[in-house]
């Protein structure tokens, strides 16, 4: 990683291929990644379309949710469900604006619901230790899947995403992993990593880089090759393609 702009201070994080999705077909589908307990949620993307229904990062199920981070009345929203099928959701305070790349977190520590926008702490709700739904339809990114059909497609350019198991990341430590995305915190409690390092293109998968084989299988998704710079001046992330 290098400084390869001294006027911006851009570090070069790494080059690769990030997932370009139009918000009506496409999607990528991941495994039945079941979550019990505490648990993070973090993506890299792009938003190129949104309006005030739900579109969705990464979730699973639809209308029958164990969680999604997705966008929902102009703003960015984490979620999750019980088992008596109650909903537990807090919203963002920032709206998305088109062409920017946002760094987002959603967390459950068993006591509240937090979520992250470019490193800082947004919004938190307390509901106490709840137990999580668990359902049998596949996590995905860029739709979800409600029993018969992909549904609340989102049109973004999708970068990065983990999924931890058993962590609640803090505010210093989401702020630590957009500083230093391909060197993440708690690295042996993911259960999902996806970053632009591991898109294999020939064979339409986004590979699992967590150890647990949970590989995405890239649904109409078109590759961008470019390069992820990390912008020291602004405290952000830029993408380029390259």
């Amino acid at each position: 990683m290098t400084w390869n702009n001294p006027t911006r201070k851009l570090k070069t994080i790494t080059k690769g291929y990030i997932l370009a999705l139009d918000g009506e077909t496409n999607y990528i589908e991941l495994g039945d990644l079941d979550i019990t307990g505490s648990f993070s949620i973090e993506i890299i993307a792009e938003i190129m379309y949104f309006d005030t229904i739900y579109r969705t990062f990464l979730g699973k199920g639809w209308l029958n949710e164990n969680y999604c981070l997705d966008t929902k009345y102009l703003n960015f929203r984490f979620f999750v469900r019980d088992n008596a099928n109650n909903a537990f959701i807090v919203y963002s305070s920032t709206r998305p604006s088109l062409g920017k790349l946002y760094h987002l977190i959603g967390t459950y520590d068993e006591e509240s619901l937090k979520i992250y926008v470019n490193g800082k702490q947004e919004a938190k709700t307390t509901i106490g230790a709840i137990s999580l739904k668990q359902n049998d339809v596949p996590c995905s990114i860029g739709a979800r899947w409600d029993g018969t059909k992909w549904v609340v497609h989102l049109k973004c350019k999708f970068i990065l995403a983990r999924l931890y198991r058993d962590v609640a990341l803090t505010e210093s430590e989401g702020l630590h992993n957009l500083r230093n995305p391909l060197n993440p915190v708690h690295k042996s409690d993911l259960v999902l990593w996806l970053d632009p390092t591991s898109v294999d293109v020939e064979n339409n998968v986004w590979e699992d880089k967590s150890g647990y084989g949970n590989d995405g299988v890239i649904n109409g998704a078109i590759p961008v090759f470019g390069y992820l710079y990390y912008n020291k001046t602004e405290d952000k992330l830029e993408f380029v393609r390259g």
